[in-house]
């Protein structure tokens, strides 16, 4: 017979986010570095709030007020206006191709 705690502690729950192409690469070559999974990362990163780590809990509470300041909203970083302008680029040289 098992016992329901220990069953209990065990359950998996699945999350779903989506990120930008720029936050999902940089996350993998960080894991990558380590030879850790994204999901390894995700899941200590939420047992570090879990048991209210005050590093992390800082962490948190700098996104909050960025997001008070309205400064979380979808904005466009250098490196994702840079790759914009590569993505024009080459569909206007493919145009001149044709």
């Amino acid at each position: 017979m098992s016992n329901i705690y220990y069953d209990k502690v065990l359950q998996k729950k699945s999350l779903h986010v989506a990120l930008t192409l720029d936050s999902h690469n940089g996350l993998k070559i960080e894991c990558a570095k380590r030879n850790l999974s994204m999901q390894e990362v995700i899941e200590a990163f939420a047992q570090k709030l879990a048991i209210a780590d005050s590093s992390y809990l800082k962490l948190l509470d700098e996104v909050s007020h960025n997001k008070k300041l309205g400064i979380n909203k979808k904005t466009l970083r250098s490196t994702e206006i840079n790759s914009i302008y590569d993505i024009l680029e080459q569909d206007e040289k493919s145009k001149d191709e044709h």
